[in-house]
């Protein structure tokens, strides 16, 4: 079984949002394609990650492959740890 791909949503909302506020909707009273583009290109990723396109099949709640992976999930709720994971992970220049 291949991991699913999983979208990290507040970085992808977070970029849906400056391009929103970044770009006019309109310009000289034309609209705006390029904005429009790049707002897709976003909703594209989140529906390719969303798609069965790896091979994954479709599992439900009840296969015991699926609990045992979700069971043995290690989370970091610490911000502090998070933090020094990531700039470990990817150092500031």
């Amino acid at each position: 079984m291949k991991p699913p791909k999983i979208p990290f949503m507040p970085l992808l909302l977070k970029d849906i949002t400056f391009i929103h506020e970044g770009n006019k909707t309109f310009q000289d009273n034309l609209v705006n394609f390029q904005k429009l583009h790049m707002i897709a290109d976003i909703v594209r990723l989140i529906r390719h990650c969303q798609s069965d396109q790896l091979g994954n099949e479709v599992v439900g709640s009840d296969n015991p492959e699926v609990r045992a992976s979700v069971h043995h999930l290690h989370i970091i709720d610490n911000q502090q740890t998070l933090f020094q994971l990531s700039h470990k992970l990817e150092p500031r220049a």
